[in-house]
């Protein structure tokens, strides 16, 4: 059995990028940065204060990598929760790789938290583009999931009637009972979540095309997403099996389950090696030709893409 790992696997630079400025953070506030998550701790027979770096909700679509980093002082808070927090040095509120939106983002900076905005650069250019299209009045349509953080935050940036449509059947529906007046417009900005699947953009695209509007289209879909959905396509159509690791919350990690299960029927969504059943694997194991294909989201952490491909050759090994 051979195992296929797409190149591009692991954390992406926007989740690298937002885990490095929380753990710096943590590690330059607390010398003993490895420790567990309490309020003081003791050392040399005096209280230390531990300082803790919160996220707006959790920095990293893995369940198990949240889990350990609040071992290191970085812990996730709802945003209804906020207020909790010391309005001062010893605590500290990072803004993640998905964003916040424009209100939200004031309101924190007016009440003096100390913020390290973490925003992905991508999700900062969708954001950017949206304000754009606001100010030159343009009609926008975000294509993405209206209840995922990152589009509620790039919706927050765009013109208040802007519409937000997660399939081109959405769209058809909108268009047939004239949403927001949508048959008038004559020009629409398109941009869009940045872990869209790039085939659902082209055919909106196509869809609106044929209405004769004229348009602004921005292909917002990240780098590392296209570079992912290209090798999911290609390792589906090779491999026997293919797994896709990364958190259940993840909205990447799904889009690459959708599109390797449209390939390979074959194809198991899994968190962790724990997930992996001996059954996902008929008929590769004890077959030299077989060839299981993995696939990762980009909240995935390169220890337990890992610890998958070890239990897939313990299974293995066990026939």
């Amino acid at each position: 059995m051979k195992i296929l790992l797409a190149k591009q696997y692991g954390l992406c630079f926007g989740v690298k990028r937002a885990l490095k400025l929380a753990k710096m953070k943590a590690k330059l506030l607390n010398d003993n940065f490895f420790g567990i998550t309490e309020k003081c701790t003791k050392k040399n027979n005096k209280i230390k204060k531990t300082y803790l770096v919160y996220t707006l909700g959790p920095i990293i679509h893995n369940p198990q990598a949240v889990e350990f980093l609040k071992t290191r002082y970085i812990v996730p808070i709802d945003e209804n929760k906020i207020e909790i927090l010391d309005k001062n040095k010893n605590s500290f509120l990072v803004i993640r790789s998905h964003g916040i939106t424009k209100n939200l983002e004031n309101r924190l900076v007016k009440s003096g938290y100390s913020l390290i905005d973490a925003t992905c650069p991508f999700v900062k250019k969708a954001q950017n583009i949206a304000n754009e299209l606001k100010k030159k009045s343009i009609f926008s349509i975000i294509i993405g999931d209206e209840k995922h953080p990152e589009v509620i935050g790039i919706k927050s940036y765009a013109n208040k009637k802007s519409l937000i449509i997660n399939t081109l059947d959405e769209l058809k529906e909108k268009f047939d009972k004239n949403f927001f007046n949508l048959r008038k417009q004559k020009k629409i900005g398109v941009l869009c979540q940045t872990t869209q699947n790039l085939e659902k953009l082209k055919k909106i695209i196509s869809f609106l095309k044929k209405q004769k509007f004229e348009l602004e289209i921005y292909n917002t879909i990240c780098s590392a997403t296209l570079q992912r959905q290209e090798e999911a396509k290609k390792i589906s159509k090779e491999a026997n099996v293919v797994l896709v690791i990364g958190g259940k919350n993840s909205s990447n990690t799904n889009k690459l389950f959708e599109i390797c299960k449209k390939v390979n029927k074959n194809t198991f969504h899994i968190e962790q090696d724990s997930d992996i059943r001996d059954s996902m694997l008929n008929g590769c194991k004890n077959n030299s030709d077989a060839k299981v294909g993995i696939v990762t989201g980009t909240s995935t952490p390169s220890l337990i893409i890992r610890k998958v491909i070890n239990e897939v050759r313990r299974l293995e090994n066990n026939g």
